[in-house]
């Protein structure tokens, strides 16, 4: 038992010394830092990848890319093949095509299921296997329209018109991901029409670009060859109306009155001779390449008709289809 200062006993014992026991070391608790210092570096090794995953699990999804020109479009064209898109640009301004079908990215062109489709067989493992060649004829014909098949007398002269498929330039492509469209364009040539054929086909009497419309661009007689091309270069005779021979045999004159009246309603013109610069005839322009025997012999007993025909009278030509011009004044050269 131990005593305070004044002598007093005490109740509790004095705690023993162990005389055995070394001092702490400063490199102990080096040690220490250094092991709780690892210690946190590997758990953010371990740990910050776990969190970075956080979020991209799943199924990795394709960027979009930029779509195709909506149907209708009027676009430029480059190309040997006029398979390049330059641009897109509003229909009344000088453009080389438009748009009639078109698919994103990621679907393969179909052929139109009202259009029948070109097939060829071919033998593979000894079987008889087909695939299907894909057009834009379809979409085309479908786009610019076809006149309804009747017994008429006289059905207007159709467009024409030719078509590629077109795809989406390098710059709007990602690896074998790109958007495809069919494109309608003139027969005749390429380049600066302006306005759309779109149902120009259906609707005959709606103004369609002169490029689409077949003319004579010279009026020979006799042996000379005749010469077609578009109506938007100079010409002088604009075939009209055609007669496919699906009625009875008419008489000439009546013939050629329901000529004149199908030129009056094609036109809009309130005068359909345009002051008489025209000349509303019914023939069978092919003939002009053959002599005057062999053209009586080659028409002996047949109708006079196979073109209900518009020509120029005296000297110019015309530049532009006459369909739906109306009763401006004529387009002369």
């Amino acid at each position: 038992m131990g005593r305070s200062r004044s002598g007093e006993a005490l109740d509790e014992p004095l705690p023993a010394i162990d005389v055995t026991a070394r001092p702490v070391r400063a490199s102990s608790d080096r040690r220490a830092i250094a092991c709780l210092v690892l210690s946190c570096a590997l758990a953010v090794a371990l740990g910050v990848p776990t969190l970075l995953e956080t979020g991209v699990s799943g199924t990795a999804t394709p960027l979009p890319l930029p779509a195709p020109p909506p149907i209708g479009s009027c676009v430029l064209l480059a190309g040997d093949g006029f398979d390049l898109l330059v641009g897109v640009v509003p229909c009344d301004q000088p453009h080389d095509g438009e748009i009639t079908m078109n698919w994103p990215a990621g679907q393969l062109p179909k052929a139109s299921p009202r259009a029948e489709p070109n097939e060829y067989g071919y033998r593979a493992g000894g079987g008889m296997s087909r695939f299907v060649y894909f057009q834009c004829h379809g979409w085309n014909t479908e786009y610019v329209g076809s006149p309804e098949k009747t017994a008429a007398l006289w059905v207007p002269a159709a467009p024409l018109y030719t078509g590629d498929m077109i795809y989406a330039p390098p710059s709007e492509r990602a690896g074998s991901r790109f958007w495809s469209a069919c494109v309608v364009r003139p027969l005749w040539e390429l380049g600066g029409y302006r306005g759309t054929v779109g149902g120009s086909g259906a609707d005959s009497r709606q103004t369609r670009p002169g490029q689409y419309i077949s003319c004579l661009a010279s009026s020979p007689s006799g042996t000379a060859e005749l010469v077609y091309g578009s109506c938007a270069v100079p010409h002088r005779v604009e075939p009209m109306a055609v007669d496919y021979g699906v009625h009875e045999a008419v008489p000439e004159s009546l013939a050629l009155t329901e000529c004149e009246e199908e030129v009056r309603q094609l036109t809009g013109a309130t005068d359909p001779t345009y002051g008489g610069q025209l000349r509303i005839a019914v023939e069978d322009v092919r003939l002009r390449t053959l002599s005057v025997v062999e053209a009586a012999a080659d028409n002996a007993g047949e109708d006079p008709g196979g073109d209900c025909l518009v020509e120029l009278v005296g000297a110019g030509s015309l530049v532009g289809s006459l369909v739906g011009w109306g009763d401006r004044p004529l387009p002369l050269a």
